[in-house]
């Protein structure tokens, strides 16, 4: 029975770290998504057009693909 459990347990923190890595490539996607956001502000003050729809959909674009990439990268 040993062995079988050792298994498990092995299979279960592959999926744990596939699950952070996922979640920190989110995380790392919001980040430069909220210094994005922060910069097309300062810009906006400025009177730069305004780019905010644009970068939001360029940001929800580049956190899809870094998600992505991380599971690849899990597998």
């Amino acid at each position: 029975g040993l062995c079988s459990g050792a298994q498990t347990r092995r299979k279960m923190g592959r999926e744990e770290s596939k699950q952070q890595a996922k979640e920190a490539a989110a995380a790392k996607a919001n980040a430069n998504a909220a210094k994005k956001v922060a910069r097309v502000d300062k810009q906006w003050e400025q009177g730069a057009k305004d780019t905010s729809k644009a970068d939001a959909a360029a940001a929800a674009k580049a956190a899809k693909a870094a998600a992505k990439a991380a599971l690849k990268d899990m597998e």
